[in-house]
Parts: C-alpha cells; structure tokens; sequence
C-alpha cells in the first residue's frame, strides 16, 4: 500500500486492483483469506492470480497479539499446507524484532 494524505476528495478505487475476499478457518487458530482478482463488473478476473494471507494470534504477557502473513500457494490446498511454516517464520521474524529492540545499544 501506498501512503496518502486523508482528506476529502482524497480516497480513490483502483478498479484495476480489486479483489473478492473469502475466509476460510479451522475454528481454532487459523484463519485464511483467499484474495480472488475480479473485473470491476464483479467477474472473475482469470488473468491475475489469487493470493493468500495468514492470521493468526500469540499469547503474550500482555494478552493476545495479531500476527498476519502472506502465504505463499497456488491452491486452497496448498495454503493450507504452507499456513503452518509461514506462520512460524513470521512470528521469528517479530521475536527477533523484539529481542533486537529490547536490547541495549
């Protein structure tokens, strides 16, 4: 995403970019949404490709905290499949950062 000043007349649909969002969950710890490319008529737009992101959330000493990734998969399935790894080098990735930021300089 681009930054932008917010402001009236500001906010603008970029009707070459849009997407269908669904969400699929093992009512547990994972939740998937599938981005579908679609035409601004609301037709699937079958010359981009789907994309996939992850959410999840870790117990912290301060509560719960959201981690969210892209996943990298060419099918539902293989989402699936890929949810687990992707998720864990993610959340390295945020340990490291906190390590990295506690520790003095």
């Amino acid at each position: 995403m681009t930054e932008q000043q917010i402001g009236p007349g500001s906010v603008r649909v970029d009707k070459t970019r849009l997407y269908r969002q669904e969400e699929f969950s093992d009512l547990s710890d994972m939740v998937i949404a599938r981005f579908s490319p679609i035409k601004p008529n609301g037709e699937d737009d079958s010359e981009r490709t789907p994309f996939y992101m992850g959410r999840t959330q870790l117990m912290t000493p301060d509560g719960l905290m959201p981690v969210q990734c892209s996943i990298e998969a060419s099918s539902l399935e293989e989402a699936f499949d890929n949810f687990p790894p992707a998720m864990d080098k993610m959340v390295e990735r945020i340990v490291k950062q906190a390590q990295e930021k506690s520790s003095p300089a």
